[in-house]
């Protein structure tokens, strides 16, 4: 079985070209989605951040991101910290997810920050999806209503798509160009063992 780690920026596009590789009848694991999820269900997960960002970190028992948010992306080294504690609980939950789909041809992992986290060689493969900077931000307030700073300060930690695409094996361009042939492209490398 195929592991192929599916990276890029905010904004690039990574959930719509994993919703087509859904279609195509590929199991995706959403690490940010699942990471949100443990952020709130798992009891260890919850006391190690309640210990390091206080009580303040949860409201009427859930996460409260946007308290989170305020304190990491400003602080690199409470980002390190908050990473620190999710990073091995998802890692814990993705070896699960995989044992449970291990009869399938290849799995996608979905995750911003595969390189940044230096997870990659976790892989077999990298698939980054890039989009101008420009788009990403546009994209983003569409989508979440977010200020444009706020969203250009979470790509200013992120790599830039040039450092992401000199890494990867494979590329797909997510500006204006048609995605499906794309991913048809490399579905079918990765159907035939590439």
């Amino acid at each position: 079985m195929i592991q192929l780690a599916i990276t890029g920026g905010i904004g690039s596009g990574k959930t719509t070209v994993c919703k087509i590789f859904e279609c195509l009848g590929i199991s995706v694991y959403y690490s940010d989605d699942r990471a949100k999820y443990l952020m709130n269900k798992n009891t260890n997960l919850v006391e190690g951040i309640k210990s390091e960002f206080g009580n303040k970190a949860y409201k009427n028992e859930s996460l409260d991101r946007e308290y989170i948010a305020s304190v990491v992306f400003n602080d690199k080294t409470k980002l390190r910290i908050l990473n620190s504690l999710v990073h091995p609980i998802v890692a814990e939950d993705y070896e699960q997810w995989c044992e449970r789909h291990k009869n399938e041809t290849y799995l996608i992992h979905e995750s911003a920050i595969v390189f940044e986290a230096n997870i990659a060689h976790k892989f077999d493969k990298i698939l980054t999806v890039s989009a101008d900077v420009d788009i990403r931000i546009d994209r983003v307030v569409k989508r979440n209503g977010a200020k444009r700073k706020d969203i250009s300060d979470r790509i200013e930690n992120q790599i830039t798509d040039v450092k992401r695409e000199e890494m990867a094996d494979y590329c797909i361009r997510n500006n204006n160009q048609a995605l499906i042939p794309q991913i048809l492209e490399i579905h079918n490398k990765l159907i035939g063992g590439k």
